[in-house]
C-alpha cells in the first residue's frame, strides 16, 4: 500500500500568515506623535500599549 503524500506545513508558511499593519516602532512613533508637548511622555506610550489588546 502506497503512503499518502503529506502537505508540508512549511510549504503554506508565510501565505496564510497575517501581518501586522503597523510594526510596535510604528505604533510608538504614532503615539508620541499624538501627545503634546510636554505631556506624559514615553510612560504614557508604554502603559497604551501595554492595555492593548
Amino acid at each position: 500500500m502506497k503512503r499518502a503524500t503529506q502537505t508540508s506545513p512549511t510549504r503554506d508558511r508565510g501565505q496564510n500568515r497575517i501581518e501586522p499593519q503597523l510594526c510596535l516602532g510604528e505604533v510608538i512613533q504614532t503615539l508620541l506623535a499624538g501627545l503634546p508637548p510636554g505631556g506624559h511622555g514615553l510612560d504614557f506610550v508604554l502603559d497604551r500599549i501595554e492595555r492593548m489588546p
